[in-house]
């Protein structure tokens, strides 16, 4: 049962309402908005914070308008997601007196 249990510990766990995601840390944020990361993870009303970890951290680097250069999602027991993101560099051309 020990070295099984991550395995089915976490399918077990999964249902328990003491579980549920409550609250989601978004770390590392400058120039995108942590509450469109949050969104961008798309947990439902009854999600638990032993949703597949790996699905969570590809739906924040799909997130539309990129930016992101890399993310990972950790648990914090009881009920908290810590996503902590590592942006790109925002660039912008401008013209200038010299040109651009």
């Amino acid at each position: 049962m020990l070295i099984t249990g991550p395995w089915w510990g976490a399918r077990a766990l999964r249902p328990l309402r003491f579980f549920g995601v409550r609250r989601v840390e978004v770390v590392g944020a400058r120039y995108l908005a942590p509450e469109a990361i949050a969104g961008a993870l798309g947990l439902g009303e009854r999600a638990s914070i032993f949703e597949d970890l790996r699905l969570l951290e590809r739906r924040v680097r799909a997130l539309s308008g990129g930016g992101i250069a890399g993310v990972h999602v950790a648990r914090r027991l009881p009920g908290t997601l810590r996503v902590e993101v590592r942006e790109e560099l925002p660039v912008a051309l401008a013209e200038g007196p010299a040109g651009l």
